[in-house]
This record gives structure tokens, C-alpha cells and sequence, in this order.
């Protein structure tokens, strides 16, 4: 009987096939955490928009309080011109221009403008003001996230939603 030295061809097909398979698993685990990580940035950033919108609230309550500045706004229908460059009360604004100036900017946020892409896929936010008490405001953000359907290899675009409740 000869001895055998080395291995074999289809040993080594064998062990190329058992590599590959480890390797396509780990590709499909990586390509998995980046688009959890994707969606996890999205969120993130739904959250600083409803905050930003809040404290904007929180620091004009004339406006907030008293009138309907805050009051079921959609971004979508929000033009994007300013007020007078109202940035604050003492440059001659009243709360109502500054409220709708917070508005303008904050909804930029959704909207391409000049080529640079809104913060989150296709977004939107809402601002509603409870008809039960009148200090609670809702502040939702939607925008869409892609994801995997059920066991199949088809990416999907599904709505996400973050809902805010703020009391003034």
C-alpha cells in the first residue's frame, strides 16, 4: 500500500466550499447590521427633529400658548420663504412671525434643496394640538426605512413614525 502525502483535490474543493459558505454568511451578517444601523440613524434623527421643534415651542409660549402657530402644521405644505429674517423678538418680530420663521426652518429639514438631500427619506412631520388640552401638542416624524420582507431576498420600503408628546 502507498502512503499518501498531502491532500487530495476534492478535499481541498471541499474545504474551499465550507470557507465560502462561512464567508457569504458573514457578508450577509455585515450588510444586515449596516442597514440596522441605517434605520438606527434614522430614528436618531427623527427624535432631534421633534426635539428641536419642541424647544423652538418651548421657547416661544406666546405663540405656542396663545395662538395657532403650532397648530396641525404638515411640512409638506409649509413654504420655505422666511419672515423678514426673523430670527428673534428683538428684531422686530412679534411671536407669530418668529413661530412661522421656527416653522420654515424646521421643515427645510425635510425637503432636497439645492441638491443636498433631507435628513430623513421621504420625511414629514406634524404638529397637532390636543383638542382635550390645549397645552399638549403632538410632534410626529415620518419617513421611510427599507428593510428585508419576511424570509426573502426583497427589500421593502416601510413607513416609520416617531410621535412625540409635548405639554407647555
Amino acid at each position: 500500500m502507498k502512503r499518501q502525502h498531502g491532500f487530495t483535490m476534492i478535499e481541498v474543493l471541499i474545504a474551499i466550499f465550507i470557507f465560502a459558505i462561512g464567508f457569504l454568511g458573514a457578508g450577509a451578517l455585515q450588510m444586515a447590521s449596516l442597514q440596522s444601523n441605517q434605520n438606527n440613524m434614522y430614528r436618531t434623527q427623527a427624535i432631534f427633529l421633534a426635539n428641536e421643534i419642541a424647544d423652538q415651542m418651548r421657547t416661544n409660549l406666546t405663540a405656542s400658548k396663545n395662538g395657532t402657530a403650532f397648530n396641525n402644521i404638515n411640512t409638506a405644505t409649509i413654504t420655505t420663504t422666511t419672515v423678514n429674517n426673523c430670527k428673534s423678538l428683538d428684531t422686530g418680530c412679534n411671536a407669530n412671525d418668529l413661530a412661522s420663521n421656527s416653522l420654515i426652518e424646521w421643515s427645510k429639514n425635510f425637503k432636497s434643496v439645492n441638491g443636498v438631500p433631507a435628513i430623513l427619506p421621504n420625511g414629514s412631520g406634524t404638529i397637532t394640538r390636543s383638542a382635550t388640552n390645549t397645552n399638549n401638542f403632538e410632534i410626529k416624524i415620518q419617513w421611510n426605512e427599507r428593510d428585508w420582507q419576511g424570509n426573502t431576498n426583497v427589500r421593502s420600503h416601510q413607513e416609520a413614525e416617531y410621535s412625540l408628546i409635548v405639554t407647555l
